[in-house]
């Protein structure tokens, strides 16, 4: 029940008031936005800060300030809330109060936040402990103590405000790559494709732990390793293209004692035929592997012929040697386009997967989802029928777990009618994963634009890469950037970048 003074009230009093009983008074919020988890916290901490009102004439208590927090509290069941008993004001005065109080709110800032959070943690709160307790979620929290134990991280969070507590925690993964650092920081300033940067970095970085430990074991052989060569080198060829003076092909243990015998380490996707049980889900699917490239530093030194030094029989393919300095300069730009094209598709595959299968869980499908499924029935119907295709949605819909045909049709059995659609939008979206690949951007063609700008419509964010295979964006390719000096310790101090860095040392994968 609401405590009502009997006189007029002169100053604040502080009183309690049953929510339940009380009149919202003019507001200028359109949506009070009472989310489950503000719900939640009320119900768990009940209203901390009073609401503002007054008591009108027939003591009735009249809100003005806290529309959202006496709703929160409804909903959550609380019996009473505080508030502060002040004298009335018009409504023009009201409005006036209500729009100073909003617009000089400062949200807490991320830093702010992780610091909250591990003095919580400080006090023996466990992370579920500290989501419950103050309703933020349970990600963001884990995301606020990695900041909170990461120097960089908390200097990058005082430093930037754009940076969330979830970027700013992928930041401390790379606080020794001064590279990564800076496209992060680029991209989560730029306010779009950090998601798939992120991925990039963390592929990047795999890649180049891969390739340090095969080329240490390649070492410990006794093989002397290199930095891969351009592909027109005129000097270091692979020996796959080399014969001996007698005509013999030259093998990498037939090389073994040439002065000249090196490798360059490289990581490859490569297809592989895996086993099933049902024809029907028998597929082909790629795996990164690490490869040594053997090569001769100076082949024509040490008598060796190059096979190819003619060209290929019939190719009309003009060779590096009769170029123009701007023709080879181009040639090189196209190829560092479709090498880094390549494994920029990798990394947003990655991403698009993770999207694609907490979108799947939706228990009604999005406005223009009929019309995507029929208009994949119609032009690409026969990928619906495509032997990985069923393997594929299972990944999508089934958390990876394969299912029996009659199972995947049992599935649908007793789900709304919106369910049911959400999964045939899932069995599309397989359809078309099973078909794409690093081939897909190249050329812009109806069934995977109409897939991405599908996705793109319903909240996910294409990668540069996956534009270009929508038909949405076209980039020619780019002269190489100089490197950039690597760093071993990032300066979490320096000015906000304003652009990407040059390509890292393991920009060029196996051909």
């Amino acid at each position: 029940m609401s405590t009502a003074p009997t006189e007029e009230v002169a100053t604040e009093t502080v009183v309690a008031i049953d929510p339940r009983q009380v009149q919202i008074g003019a507001n200028v919020r359109l949506d009070a936005n009472v989310d489950k988890e503000f719900v939640a916290n009320v119900r768990e901490e009940g209203v901390i800060v009073p609401v503002v009102g007054y008591f009108d004439g027939d003591a009735h208590y009249v809100v003005v300030d806290g529309q959202r927090r006496t709703l929160a509290a409804i909903e959550a069941k609380q019996a009473t809330i505080p508030a502060f008993a002040t004298r009335r004001r018009e409504d023009a005065d009201r409005i006036v109060a209500q729009m100073s109080a909003n617009h000089h709110r400062v949200a807490i800032t991320a830093a702010e936040r992780a610091k909250g959070f591990e003095q919580l943690a400080g006090f023996g709160m466990s992370a579920a402990q500290i989501a419950k307790k103050t309703g933020y979620k349970r990600p963001e929290v884990d995301a606020g103590l990695k900041v909170a134990g990461s120097d960089l991280a908390s200097k990058a969070t005082e430093r930037w405000g754009f940076l969330t507590l979830e970027q700013a925690a992928a930041l401390a993964e790379f606080d020794q790559d001064a590279d990564a650092l800076q496209a992060l920081t680029v991209a989560a300033e730029r306010g779009s494709g950090f998601d798939h940067e992120l991925q990039r970095q963390r592929d990047k970085r795999d890649d180049r732990e891969a390739i340090k430990a095969f080329a240490e074991q390649l070492t410990a052989d006794g093989v002397t390793v290199i930095e891969r060569p351009p592909h027109d080198h005129k000097t270091i060829l692979r020996l796959n293209q080399l014969d001996d003076a007698e005509g013999n092909r030259i093998t990498p243990e037939t090389h073994a004692d040439c002065p000249g015998h090196a490798a360059y380490v490289t990581r490859e996707w490569r297809w592989i035929e895996t086993d099933a049980k049902d024809d029907e889900d028998a597929a082909d699917e790629q795996e990164q592997v690490t490869v040594a490239t053997y090569v001769c530093t100076d082949a024509k030194a040490h008598g060796h012929v190059d096979r190819w030094a003619g060209g290929y029989g019939g190719s009309t393919k003009k060779k590096a040697a009769d170029m123009s300095e701007a023709e080879r300069e181009a040639a090189r730009a196209e190829r560092r386009d479709v090498i880094e094209s390549n494994k920029a598709w990798k990394s947003a595959e990655t991403v698009r997967a993770a999207f694609v299968v907490k979108f799947l869980t939706r228990k009604s499908a999005p406005k223009g989802s009929a019309a995507f499924v029929v208009a994949t029935i119609a032009e690409e119907g026969h990928w619906l029928s495509d032997h990985r295709t069923p393997t594929k949605a299972d990944e999508l819909l089934n958390g990876g777990k394969a299912r029996m045909r009659a199972d995947r049709a049992k599935a649908a059995e007793n789900v709304t009618e919106g369910r049911a659609l959400m999964l045939a939008v899932g069995q599309c979206c397989a359809a078309y994963e099973a078909q794409m690949g690093t081939h897909t951007w190249r050329n812009v063609t109806p069934g995977p634009a109409r897939y991405l700008a599908f996705l793109a419509a319903n909240g996910y964010e294409l990668a540069d890469v996956e534009k270009r295979a929508a038909g949405l964006d076209k980039p020619a390719p780019k002269p190489r950037a100089k490197k950039a000096r690597k760093a071993t310790t990032p300066p979490p101090e320096t000015k906000a970048p304003e652009g990407n860095t040059a390509a890292s040392s393991d920009e060029h994968p196996a051909a």
